[in-house]
């Protein structure tokens, strides 16, 4: 998949977001992951918007963690980022 807009890429996160599931959250950072770094063109995005690249490594850390505990910590950061985000998209 290609954006061609930073509110696409928000509105994905959005649905991964409010989707997820509390006991699953490596599975939430892996879908993170592949809406924001395993997709062509997305370096654009982080020229402009640093915090999705903020989001990106934040999600491939929650992919990777194995403490709930962590993963929650994380998660909420996340979604931090993300209102941030909104924010700076008008998203």
């Amino acid at each position: 998949m290609k954006y061609n807009n930073i509110n696409q890429i928000v509105s994905e996160l959005d649905v991964i977001v409010e989707q997820a599931d509390d006991s699953a959250l490596d599975v939430v950072g892996s879908k993170i992951v592949g809406c924001t770094i395993a997709v062509e063109g997305i370096e654009v995005f982080y020229s402009k918007y640093t915090i999705l690249e903020e989001i990106a490594e934040l999600g491939a850390d929650l992919e990777a963690e194995k403490d709930h505990k962590h993963q929650k910590a994380i998660f909420a950061i996340i979604k931090q980022k993300l209102r941030q985000l909104k924010e700076l998209g008008n998203a």
